[in-house]
């Protein structure tokens, strides 16, 4: 693999690449965790005899 190509700059810089992405894993988890749960449902069920 020659130094230059965008695969060797990705595999050298791995550390850094793989700590930005935990740091966004973490910040959207501790985001997800802190929002207040908002959601509904409702449902309706019709029997009609035949």
């Amino acid at each position: 693999m020659r130094e230059s190509s965008p695969f060797a700059v990705i595999w050298r810089r791995k550390g850094i690449i793989l700590a930005t992405v935990l740091v966004f894993v973490a910040a959207t988890a501790a985001l997800s965790a802190s929002l207040q749960k908002v959601y509904s449902t409702s449902s309706t069920l019709l029997i009609a005899l035949p």
